[in-house]
């Protein structure tokens, strides 16, 4: 087997333990309404501080109307809401609601509890 083979079925391993600590991590939350997409898409909001739909859309290469969809979801579970900009009347930015915020941060403690359990099991 080549190294490129192991490597490959490695990231894969990672990949799939990844998704199901966190699928089961939100399962047993208050968050459980939420795909692991939608976590993506608040966490990417989340990183870009309050972005506009066309700042979020070209991040995650989707279409507009796409953003204009997820954001809607997102308002309508109560996870993020929109500001109007003080500058153009036809522009708002997506700003997460504190439950949008809570839920941004269980899931980068989820990732620090990942990364502590993989350091403290590795050696140098």
């Amino acid at each position: 087997m080549h190294k490129s083979e192991t490597l490959e079925q490695i990231i894969a391993l990672l990949t799939r333990t990844f998704a199901e600590l966190e699928s089961h991590a939100l399962q047993e939350s208050e968050f459980s309404d939420l795909s692991m997409k939608q976590i993506v898409y608040l966490d990417t909001i989340a990183e870009m501080e309050n972005p506009t739909p066309s700042d979020l859309a070209k991040r995650l290469s989707l279409s507009k109307p796409s953003v204009t969809a997820l954001v809607g979801k997102l308002i309508q579970k109560g996870y993020v809401e929109k500001a109007g900009s003080q500058d153009d009347r036809r522009s708002f930015f997506i700003l997460l609601t504190e439950k949008g915020r809570a839920i941004h941060e269980m899931h980068a403690n989820i990732h620090r509890r990942i990364a502590r359990h993989f350091s403290d099991t590795l050696s140098e």
